[in-house]
């Protein structure tokens, strides 16, 4: 059995994918910074409690586990403060650290998640390898960092490196902060949701969607820049009026264009025919089904007094 150690898995995206793995041949390791107290155990998932900014105590857990995959989904992804935050700067020395000890203890594939706001947002479509790549904030840009170390870093010690540059993601368990949560749960507790003027034109995956492409990365031999969106363009207006359409409450959506716009996230789309290829992958969910289990998944947690 495959020794898989994972970060970030209670994050959003990491919740869905350990879902997916328990019905996997993986002994899995997760590493959260949060408290595992109030966690569900399974038969399959060993959890342990770090910060992976401490590197002695992260050197400790990787010569017990000596895992062979490592699935590096960690960062500060605050909605308020992570695209400007100076954190970003510890986190790309975290994740070298944390991918050197992985070497050091026989690691073999490492998958780290990146982000479509890697890309020059003025092409489209963004195409692995081949659109450039214009980051313009710190986030964006520390990614970038992390990725160009970690091809030369993983080339010379023969690591397998997959770099999944992740789209926009949504779906039950999302920051409440994050667009489809607000609108959401504005609309449910019969309050305005403010936005923007949705001309921004954008890649919106389910989340389990994500999870079961970062899944297709594990189990097939794929290597380098890998999207992983829809391949769909939306107009981000109609998807939050889909969600009003949805819970029967257009009316309370506002539009404006006092906020001021966004250059990375105007115009962008995921070309995912490498991973469909190499893998077998595609999205299985429509935006109305994901939408769908969404605002249930919101309803039960307003009803139950969020």
């Amino acid at each position: 059995m495959k020794k898989l150690l994972i970060t970030g898995a209670n994050g959003f995206i990491g919740k869905h994918i350990l879902e997916k793995l328990r019905n996997k041949d993986y002994e899995v390791h997760a590493i959260t910074s949060r408290d595992i107290s109030a966690i569900p155990t399974g038969d399959k998932v060993i959890w342990h409690n770090v910060d992976l900014l401490n590197s002695n105590k992260m050197e400790e857990i990787m010569k017990n586990i000596k895992p062979s995959i490592l699935l590096h989904l960690a960062w500060i992804v605050t909605p308020e403060n992570y695209k400007e935050s100076i954190m970003n700067i510890e986190w790309i020395l975290a994740s070298m650290k944390l991918l050197r000890l992985f070497n050091k203890y026989g690691g073999k594939k490492v998958v780290i998640s990146g982000t479509c706001a890697e890309y020059d947002t003025s092409t489209f479509v963004c195409i692995e390898n081949s659109t450039p790549l214009k980051p313009s904030t710190l986030y964006a840009k520390s990614k970038c960092a992390l990725r160009t170390i970690a091809e030369e870093y993983c080339k010379k010690e023969n690591i397998s490196l997959v770099w999944g540059r992740v789209f926009y993601v949504y779906g039950p368990e999302e920051n409440i902060n994050r667009l489809v949560p607000y609108v959401t749960s504005s609309l449910l507790n019969n309050k305005i949701a403010n936005c923007t003027h949705g001309l921004q034109v954008l890649d919106y995956l389910y989340v389990k969607d994500v999870a079961e492409a970062f899944i297709a990365i594990l189990e097939n031999n794929i290597t380098g820049e890998v999207n992983i969106g829809s391949g769909k363009p939306i107009l981000l207006k109609d998807l939050i009026y889909q969600i009003g359409y949805q819970l029967n409450k257009p009316h309370l959506i506002k539009l404006s264009n006092k906020f001021p716009d966004k250059p990375h996230e105007n115009i962008i789309v995921a070309d995912i025919y490498k991973i469909q290829e190499s893998t077998g992958w595609h999205p299985t969910t429509t935006l109305d089904e994901g939408l769908d289990h969404t605002i249930r998944w919101w309803k039960e947690q307003v009803n139950g007094g969020m």
